[in-house]
């Protein structure tokens, strides 16, 4: 499992990490680029970015991870309310 979060800021600008809990591995999104419903993640510290698609209720992004020669697909989906209120 692979955890996306995406917190929006006071200025409009929004930051994020993706964690790995199988290996603790934490990467932090250098920055989001969003032309609805087409978002991209820029993830540098690990020389890789992330670029999907949110589906029409925004509990979906199909998407494809890319580091160096490997690309990945990779979907993330929104947690219920409770999981994502610990």
């Amino acid at each position: 499992m692979i955890i996306l979060t995406l917190e929006n800021q006071p200025d409009g600008t929004s930051t994020g990490r993706v964690f790995n809990p199988g290996d603790g591995l934490e990467i932090p999104v250098a920055s989001i680029t969003q032309n609805a419903p087409n978002v991209t993640l820029d993830l540098r510290a690990v020389g890789g970015s992330y670029s999907g698609r949110l589906n029409a209720k925004g509990t979906e992004m199909v998407g494809t991870f890319i580091q160096g020669a490997t690309v990945l697909p990779l979907t993330f989906r929104r947690a219920p309310a409770a999981e994502t209120a610990r």
